[in-house]
């Protein structure tokens, strides 16, 4: 049952109803032939859909809830306030729990692998894209490395990425979200991260350091954009062939800190896409 919003709404007002709507408050937004459903699934975390009409809005978030955009109640009270001389049809309802559970609870117990089927069986929209023990080969060679286990393990059935809204039958991890990379981009974008010049850097003198860190970095993964991701740190193998994962971010480069003692150091593959999962997992409907 949609309630109608027929009075005006400042966006004082918006702002102060947003942070106050219940868990399950749907926003149904018409202008002209678009409509779109805003969705509260978290405290201060918002779906929006966009669709030719209501039902499919509702069939989209019901299929794959994750599809849809994140946003927060700051963003939601900007779209529902009423703007002079843009008429726009504002309708409202309360949801019941989204139908779609079930899914293992994220754990670093969890493979890689299965951290990402769990993630799919909450309604994120999972992308795999296809790697080859050929392809595999070829960029161990081209780094002079070799890729520990997990990572091959976890890309033989598709390397697993985030993807929201269309992408194409091919898409690029630079289209993507929290992207594990192919081989092929992983010798690209590590190559691209160990291309350093000293104008990057506030301080000259971090230039030495910070090239011999990432000598010893390979990315494989990327985090909600493209200047942030995690990295294989090669001088932490160890017997069977396993390393710790550095967190990377391109904001931060002068100030890379990749001691054992740091918070951005993973003990395995397993924790740093747990680590991704649970900034995955706060855009998806409460379980």
């Amino acid at each position: 049952m949609w309630k109608a919003l027929t009075k005006p709404i400042s966006y004082r007002s918006a702002k102060l109803r947003t942070p106050r709507d219940a868990i399950g408050t749907a926003y149904w937004i018409a202008r002209g032939a678009k409509h779109a459903l805003w969705i509260k699934v978290r405290k201060d975390r918002w779906l929006c859909f966009g669709r030719r009409s209501i039902a499919a809005c509702l069939a989209a978030y019901a299929q794959t809830p994750g599809a849809g955009a994140p946003a927060n109640d700051h963003l939601i009270a900007n779209g529902i306030t009423t703007i002079p001389g843009h008429p726009t049809v504002l309708k409202t309802t309360q949801l019941g729990p989204h139908s779609r559970r079930g899914g293992r609870r994220l754990s670093a117990r969890l493979t890689p692998d299965e951290i990402w089927r769990a993630l799919q069986d909450r309604g994120a929209p999972i992308v795999r894209r296809p790697v080859s023990a050929k392809q595999i080969a070829a960029a161990e060679a081209a780094l002079r490395f070799r890729f520990p286990p997990s990572y091959v393990e976890l890309v033989t059935g598709g390397a697993p990425a985030l993807a929201r809204g269309d992408v194409g039958r091919a898409p690029r991890a630079e289209e993507l979200e929290f992207a594990v990379l192919t081989p092929a981009e992983i010798v690209r974008l590590t190559k691209e991260l160990r291309r350093l010049d000293v104008e990057m850097f506030e301080d000259p003198a971090s230039l030495p350091r910070v090239t011999a860190q990432l000598a010893n970095a390979v990315l494989f993964q990327l985090g909600r954009d493209a200047g942030e991701g995690y990295v294989f740190l090669v001088n932490t193998a160890d017997a069977k062939g396993e390393m710790r994962i550095g967190e990377f971010s391109h904001d931060y480069l002068e100030e890379l800190d990749w001691r054992r003692s740091s918070g951005a150091v993973f003990r395995s593959l397993a924790a740093s896409t747990l680590h991704a999962a649970k900034q995955i997992e706060r855009d998806l409907p409460e379980p």
